[in-house]
C-alpha cells in the first residue's frame, strides 16, 4: 500500500490512459460543445494528484469526474488511496 501512495506514474503512460479514456467512452457535451481530455501529469505523490488538462472544465459532469476517477484507481492499481484529480483548463 505504502508503494502505491507514493508512486509515481510518467506523463506518458498517463496520456496513454487518457487516449484510452476518450475510445472508451464519449465525453459530456453541453451548448454544443464537447470535453476533450487534452493531456494530463502526476502533480504530487503522498497523496497521488493528477492534473487533467481540459478544453473546458466547466463540462466536467459529476458521473464523468468519478467515472475518470475510477478508471484510473483501476488502471493502476490505487484502490485505498486517497486520490485527487484537477481538471484544469489548457493556457
Amino acid at each position: 500500500m505504502f508503494e502505491t501512495h507514493t508512486s509515481r506514474i510518467s506523463t506518458g503512460e498517463l496520456n496513454r490512459f487518457l487516449g484510452e479514456l476518450r475510445e472508451a467512452r464519449e465525453p459530456p457535451s453541453r451548448g454544443g460543445r464537447r470535453l476533450n481530455l487534452l493531456y494530463g501529469t502526476q502533480t504530487q505523490t503522498r497523496p497521488p494528484r493528477y492534473r487533467f488538462f481540459v478544453n473546458d472544465p466547466g463540462l466536467i459532469t459529476r458521473d464523468y469526474g468519478y467515472w475518470v476517477e475510477n478508471q484510473l484507481r483501476r488502471r493502476f492499481d490505487l484502490n485505498g488511496v486517497p486520490v485527487a484529480i484537477d481538471f484544469v483548463r489548457r493556457s
